[in-house]
């Protein structure tokens, strides 16, 4: 968790000058950093330890960008997953309103399929996502989101 968000902060600090725009009240510690003026927020959240923890973190989630990191090494990101999606969905639908970014990322290497959240993650994420197609760079919004619809029974794209 605290990795990654220094990834974060390390591509952050690697660009341009002109591209920072750090302000006086911004939040820069190990579990988070916020920009003050637009209240955009890079969360990192650790593993569940239990279920009852898996549930709250879930919902916690309120945001339009989610981005999960070995997500099938996860325990219990069935039940992170299954409360976030309700929780995020205003904040997606805000993003959308507005045209800006909204959506999950899940990012993974491989894991021991005998474990349940590997199960889970094969099963339910990547076997029921549709598969995606360089053809895809020239569709359009819609053609995208229909192929979705077609070929996808999660709203996930797998690459």
């Amino acid at each position: 968790m605290k990795r990654n968000l220094k990834t974060w902060k390390d591509l952050y600090n690697a660009l341009p000058s002109y591209l920072k725009h750090p302000f006086k009240n911004d939040t820069d510690n190990i579990e988070y950093i916020a920009n003050s003026v637009n209240n955009n927020t890079i969360r990192a959240l650790a593993s569940a330890r239990d279920e009852a923890s898996a549930d709250k973190a879930g919902r916690g989630i309120t945001s339009a960008l989610q981005f999960w990191d070995e997500t099938a090494f996860l325990k219990y990101n069935n039940l992170i997953f299954g409360s976030s999606v309700p929780a995020s969905s205003q904040g997606i639908l805000e993003a959308q309103n507005n045209h800006r970014p909204y959506g999950i990322t899940m990012v993974t290497t491989p894991n021991n399929l005998e474990k349940p959240e590997a199960i889970w993650f094969k099963t339910k994420m990547i076997g029921n996502a549709c598969i995606f197609t360089e053809e895809m760079y020239d569709w359009t919004k819609d053609q995208i989101n229909s192929y979705i619809r077609l070929k996808s029974s999660n709203d996930f794209i797998f690459i």
